[in-house]
């Protein structure tokens, strides 16, 4: 991907992100810039300059409230993309997708999903405060996550990896070949939600590998930062937040290491 094509896909990408502040502020509806989207905004006041998407984070009553609404004021150009409204997409999260563009991302290449340049939307539940509760919903997630994208044709790359991997990755197809696609989402969405109605304030985040939970105070209080030509909410204690995910966040990577992120291996910016 040149120079010219990354800008040219983060305008495109901010365009959507400002239907979500639209959306979100018209029926106040509560959400956070996270991950290398909030990192930009306070590292660079936009994007990262080798950063290919944007990322972010609703408490699940705030999610589910922007699913609902999207339905009858999303504009025409954009298609809200979740596990419902695409029969072919398997993933717990949504995606707006800017119409008449195409994407397609490694991980997910010739599947059926729908493709377009988007901005992904990411839902945190509760989880409770018992280690082996955690434990046991950390499996769980794992298990219905792995079993639905496989069932829809994700992650075939993994057969060109070593040996162990291709024997993991053959043996899981089988295993979740016993099971219904409808079974497992549905078995999925009460996991999901199983300890929000609980007394607690740990948040569960499914997208990062090591460092899972936070409070959700995190997405409670927020304040707004300056993100290219407009502004975007994020967490109060950033530097928390942040320092969580990358460390020394304020220090740029080498420069070899730079881009390694990206995920899009084609692109077709259609009418755009």
């Amino acid at each position: 991907m040149n120079d010219i094509d990354l800008k040219h896909i983060q305008q495109c990408e901010l365009m959507i992100a400002k239907e979500l502040k639209r959306i979100c502020e018209k029926h106040d509806i509560n959400y956070i810039m996270g991950y290398g989207t909030l990192l930009g905004a306070i590292r660079h006041k936009g994007f990262i300059p080798w950063d290919d998407d944007m990322d972010f984070a609703f408490l699940r009553e705030e999610y589910d409230k922007l699913i609902e609404v999207c339905k009858t004021d999303l504009d025409d150009k954009f298609f809200l993309q979740t596990w419902d409204t695409d029969p072919e997409y398997p993933h717990p999260y949504g995606k707006i997708l800017l119409k008449d563009t195409y994407v397609e991302e490694y991980f997910s290449q010739n599947t059926k999903s729908k493709k377009g340049l988007f901005i992904d939307l990411f839902p945190l539940d509760l989880i409770s405060d018992d280690t082996d509760k955690q434990k046991k919903y950390i499996k769980s997630d794992f298990f219905f996550r792995r079993s639905l994208w496989m069932k829809k044709g994700h992650g075939k790359l993994i057969l060109k990896q070593n040996l162990k991997q291709k024997l993991k990755y053959i043996f899981s197809r089988c295993l979740f070949a016993f099971f219904p696609y409808n079974y497992l989402k549905s078995k999925y969405k009460k996991t999901q939600i199983e300890y929000n109605n609980e007394n607690n304030c740990i948040l569960y985040d499914f997208t990062v590998k090591s460092k899972k939970f936070y409070s959700r105070v995190m997405l409670d209080d927020v304040s707004y930062y300056d993100f290219e030509d407009t502004q975007f909410p994020g967490p109060r204690k950033y530097d928390e937040y942040l320092s969580r995910l990358y460390g020394n966040y304020m220090e740029l990577p080498p420069v070899e290491e730079r881009g390694k992120q990206h995920t899009l291996i084609n692109y077709d910016f259609g009418k755009y």
